[in-house]
């Protein structure tokens, strides 16, 4: 395995040999202390500092292609996010590198035209909906990534999400989608394939009603710990739905793209709903249905996260563990190419989310919160500092 692959990343997964095992503590006790630097020293400690000297050293140790100007010449890139209304909220999504964030809004546009309400939840007619959404959702990506993209050559911009929301555009994929749903269109969608990754997700909501969505990744990890600094390098050059061209491809200076996307829902300008998922090309699936099953079906946010989701890429429409398997034979009878999972997983994404209670006066507390069990998740209640 990756993470017991070299001595520095197994003293910190497999300290004495073994595996460390639920319930065990995990320590980063360098990482901390990498950590109290930077927030001493700044971000500069990163690009060009010691920690930078440190992965520079590492990288020539190993064969690695990291050059003292890449570090150094990295720009974070701050955007506003993509709002769009859906029904009575907006939902605010990212953009800059995120094309989880521009494919959810096209998604969910199409959604907004289906009467997605007057439907049984989970059942053929949801589900195919569903699918069908993904289906041209993914056939949309591939135009709009087909298009030229001058901003992310330059390795400071981002690819803009206009022409793929554009009203004429999304005008020319709902005739589409009621063609597929009435069983007259059959629409081939180019393949993809997404790989495995170790998102992480925290959604957090505070005493005074903020909100923060935040998704970070290492992917699986590329397993080497740069010297004692605890930081731990990521594989996402191997994220295959990210770079489906493989090493090498893409040209010099461009921005790697991503599929996380930290979420959140506003109601009448109030943040509602803070969600995000882990998952790779998964992640935008299974924020879309937990948006939809609170909003559409008005779900609690228990049963919101926990309900079985589908996931359709490639022509095959995957069926997590939980729902009916008559609904599957009916799916299958429809002409779906159909995978039936027995039982829920960590494929299908790990929707960790915190909501505002509504309409609860006898809560303890404003906010309900779950931990997507699907991919380790947790709730945590923090009292602030007495100061």
């Amino acid at each position: 395995p990756i993470i017991t692959d070299t001595p520095g990343i197994a003293a910190i997964y497999a300290p004495g040999g073994a595996m460390i095992k639920s319930g065990e503590t995990l320590y980063f006790h360098q990482l901390a202390d990498t950590l109290e630097a930077l927030g001493q020293q700044g971000p500069a400690l990163f690009y060009t500092g010691a920690v930078a000297q440190a992965i520079l050293a590492d990288q020539q140790a190993h064969g690695g292609l990291l050059t003292e100007t890449d570090l150094a010449g990295y720009r974070v890139l701050r955007s506003q996010p993509l709002a769009i209304n859906y029904h009575d909220y907006t939902v605010l999504l990212p953009t800059a590198s995120s094309v989880g964030g521009p494919l959810i809004a096209f998604a969910l546009k199409l959604l907004a035209s289906c009467p997605v309400a007057d439907v049984a939840h989970n059942q053929f007619q949801h589900l195919s909906m569903l699918a069908e959404i993904m289906r041209l959702t993914n056939i949309a990506r591939a135009a709009w990534e087909a298009e030229p993209d001058p901003a992310r050559l330059n390795g400071h911009g981002f690819k803009s999400a206009a022409s793929l929301l554009a009203d004429d555009n999304l005008a020319g994929y709902r005739p589409k989608l009621i063609e597929a749903l009435a069983g007259r269109g059959v629409l081939v969608e180019p393949n993809a394939a997404g790989g495995p990754s170790n998102t992480t997700h925290i959604s957090v909501a505070d005493q005074n009603g903020m909100m923060v969505s935040v998704t970070t990744s290492a992917g699986e990890s590329a397993g080497f710990v740069v010297g004692d600094t605890g930081v731990i390098l990521n594989n996402m050059l191997g994220e295959i739905d990210l770079h489906p061209g493989g090493f090498h491809q893409l040209p010099p200076g461009h921005r790697l793209q991503t599929m996380m996307t930290p979420t959140l829902v506003l109601h009448q300008g109030q943040p509602v709903l803070a969600l995000g998922s882990g998952g790779s090309n998964r992640i935008r699936t299974a924020i879309l249905q937990t948006i939809s099953n609170v909003i559409d079906f008005k779900l609690d946010l228990v049963a919101a996260v926990t309900a079985s989701r589908v996931h359709f890429e490639a022509g095959e429409m995957q069926l997590e563990g939980g729902i009916d398997p008559q609904v599957a034979d009916q799916l299958e009878a429809a002409g779906y190419q159909v995978n039936r999972w027995t039982v829920r997983n960590m494929f299908f994404g790990g929707a960790h989310a915190v909501a505002r209670r509504e309409g609860d006066t006898q809560a303890r507390l404003p906010w309900v919160a779950v931990g997507d069990e699907r991919r380790g998740g947790s709730v945590a209640v923090i009292k602030p500092l007495q100061g």
